[in-house]
């Protein structure tokens, strides 16, 4: 199930760590305009940074979406492959 899946390098669940991406690219989006103001940031500079992030939600969004896809691929082979056995014992 794609909510316990983890990669190699983290036990932080891929589906919190999207949450986590876009919950940080809201934060960005109110955040990086008033830095602009005050002169803290660039426009440039915010843009790329939003965008960056947001890109990064969707790359680990797409890796749920590919495992989700993989796990039911998985399971509809075990499933007929129990198939041909119960067939071959019959």
């Amino acid at each position: 199930m794609s909510d316990y899946y983890t990669t190699q390098d983290s036990d932080v669940p891929l589906a919190q760590q999207a949450a986590c991406l876009i919950r940080e690219a809201g934060l960005r989006e109110k955040v990086y305009p008033k830095w602009v103001q005050q002169g803290r940031m660039t426009a440039e500079k915010a843009q790329f940074e939003i965008r960056a992030m947001r890109a990064a939600a969707m790359t680990i969004s797409k890796q749920l979406e590919l495992h989700d896809v993989s796990e039911e691929m998985k399971a509809s082979e075990q499933k007929r492959e129990q198939i041909k056995q119960t067939n071959l014992q019959l």
